[in-house]
């Protein structure tokens, strides 16, 4: 992570550590020029640090990409590109290279609209955020094409037909919008690929535990913020322990553990198959 959200929730303290754990390794590797796929991230390195960062769009322009469309779409900008001509300037460049029509949308560029991700309104003020999409959304009926992945599923989201350069680039794309786990699930799947291709590491994986979700528990899950790893990690501690709650009318189990300062349950039955969870919820209290 390059500290973004940090230094949005006032974090300085792990903003730093995050980049100087960049640096750490960019130093190890022999200060090599950074890649970046998000413009945020770039911004950051390039304000923050002395590392030399490149968007990925530039180098696929430079490198040459057929076209694979003739649609016209307009263009979300991102945040993180606010005040670069030449970011702003080399996406449109690249998405007429792969053969788009770009028509600017009412407050494009510099006056792009927040998708509602940044400085963690998604986070703080869900329903602000929902505003902020579709307002982003509602400015075109044309497909719009996004740089930042957040922007790309905040704008599906919000009901737009929305994809991101490198999906429209390489023919790829989500029928629909992952949730946290989905995302979490995916970043660890990219890093055991590089680890084990590309630095030829050993994976070790921990065993998984069998669980299911009944309907609409792991949408109310995403609502709140819990992952699927937090569920695992309360059913893990239920089998180490056998504590939990009954709930005789329904027939479920309430158990919880302590991750970091939140408290998470999580109730479930125990089946043949695994456990059966139907829903979860989170606090900050301590209980004893």
């Amino acid at each position: 992570c390059c500290g973004a959200l940090a230094q949005w929730a006032g974090r300085e303290d792990l903003a730093s550590e995050a980049l100087e754990k960049i640096r750490s390794v960019w130093k190890e590797m022999g200060e090599p020029e950074v890649i970046c796929a998000c413009p945020t991230c770039m911004k950051i390195l390039r304000e923050r640090t002395e590392i030399s960062a490149v968007g990925v769009w530039q180098i696929l322009l430079e490198l040459g990409k057929d076209p694979v469309t003739d649609q016209t779409v307009a263009i979300q900008d991102a945040c993180g590109a606010r005040g670069d001509q030449k970011i702003q300037e080399q996406i449109r460049d690249f998405a007429g290279a792969l053969g788009c029509k770009v028509e600017e949308a009412p407050f494009s560029k510099d006056l792009s609209p927040c998708c509602g991700y940044g400085g963690m309104v998604r986070f703080a003020n869900p329903e602000m955020a929902e505003k902020k999409a579709s307002f982003a959304a509602g400015r075109t009926s044309r497909k719009i094409l996004t740089y930042c992945m957040v922007c790309r599923d905040q704008l599906t989201r919000a009901g737009a037909d929305s994809i991101h350069i490198l999906e429209l680039a390489y023919g790829t794309g989500a029928p629909s919008v992952p949730d946290l786990s989905r995302r979490r699930a995916n970043r660890l799947k990219l890093k055991e690929k590089l680890q084990q291709e590309i630095w030829k590491e050993e994976i070790r994986r921990e065993a998984m535990l069998p669980v299911f979700y009944e309907n609409g528990a792991e949408e109310e899950m995403d609502r709140r913020m819990i992952l699927k790893s937090d569920v695992e990690a309360v059913l893990k501690d239920y089998e180490a322990s056998g504590e939990a709650v009954e709930d005789p009318e329904k027939g479920w189990l309430a158990a919880s553990a302590r991750i970091g300062n939140v408290t998470f349950w999580v109730k479930f039955t125990e089946t043949e198959k695994g456990y059966l969870v139907y829903g979860a919820y989170s606090h900050r209290m301590t209980v004893e």
